[in-house]
């Protein structure tokens, strides 16, 4: 299963949108700044999923992504 998220930050009032295998995983690498995403990973701890969508393949929640 593969999913597309968004998630928010209210201290900055700003949105991210994302896909990844694992939902929970991935909210805590942009909390503590474990992932590649330099977007997320200046403003650490404050992001809170508020949207997400499943998919059984990756190239779809790639596509639904964009």
């Amino acid at each position: 299963m593969f999913y597309v998220y968004i998630l928010y930050n209210k201290e900055i009032d700003r949105y991210y949108v994302g896909h990844t295998y694992d939902l929970i995983r991935r909210l805590v690498g942009h909390n503590k700044g474990f992932n590649r995403i330099k977007y997320t990973r200046k403003q650490k701890g404050s992001w809170k999923i508020v949207y997400f969508e499943e998919y059984l393949e990756r190239r779809q929640a790639i596509l639904r992504e964009k």
